[in-house]
């Protein structure tokens, strides 16, 4: 049995399981650390986030919990 996470993404709440969530903060981290200094980079972060948001939405397990698989194919999705 894995652990699993309660996260809050673009609004909407989800449960991710360990290892995807650390794919996850990862992933998250470096559009920060991209977007962090340049102007409307806050914004683009928020649109960023509400998009993966609306991809697991989407794309959401029989269990509802998002699998590092999930996290795999959005990064795939938006690059």
């Amino acid at each position: 049995m894995d652990k699993t996470i309660n996260i809050n993404l673009g609004g909407t709440l989800f449960q991710i399981d360990e290892a995807a969530y650390g794919k996850l903060k990862d992933y998250l981290q470096s559009i920060i650390n991209k977007f962090r200094n340049v102007a409307g980079g806050n914004e683009t972060i928020e649109d960023i986030e509400s998009r993966i948001a609306e991809i697991f939405l989407s794309k959401k397990s029989t269990a509802g919990v998002i699998s590092s698989e999930n996290v795999d194919d959005m990064i795939k999705t938006i690059g």
